[in-house]
């Protein structure tokens, strides 16, 4: 059985690069979309539980850790996709409702922050939501 707190710093790690690809869909983040995600991580989830990291920071902060690393590297968004995806497949029975909601919501708030969701978006929004919802 896994610790709780290690499976919500690797969570929140992943759910970086997740969020990272969301913004990225389009082939850019912008700006617009950094600002709804760190708005986001302060409104939901700090709030979702009350693990630390090693400094004593709320281990949600990694989300945002995460993400702006990638986007300084300028990964491509389908590996930082990919790889939070192996993660979910991997820990599906950790994730339930509320969480799948959060995930999915945070995804929205982000592809509507800056004129609204593209086409790219779109589809990567259905492709999440197709992970989630699978069953195995």
């Amino acid at each position: 059985m896994k610790n709780k707190e290690i499976f919500w710093k690797e969570l929140y790690q992943k759910l970086g690069h997740l969020f990272y690809a969301v913004a990225f869909a389009d082939g850019t983040v912008k700006t617009a979309e950094m600002e709804k995600l760190k708005k986001t991580v302060k409104e939901r989830w700090l709030k979702a539980e009350e693990s630390h990291d090693e400094f004593g920071s709320n281990a949600a902060f990694q989300i945002i850790t995460v993400f702006d690393w990638l986007a300084a590297e300028q990964i491509s968004g389908d590996k930082a996709y990919d790889i939070f995806a192996g993660f979910f497949r991997k820990n599906r029975e950790w994730v339930d409702a509320v969480m799948k909601e959060n995930i999915l919501q945070t995804a929205v708030d982000i592809s509507l922050a800056f004129r609204g969701e593209n086409k790219d978006e779109h589809a990567f929004m259905e492709n999440l939501k197709m992970l989630l919802d699978r069953k195995s």
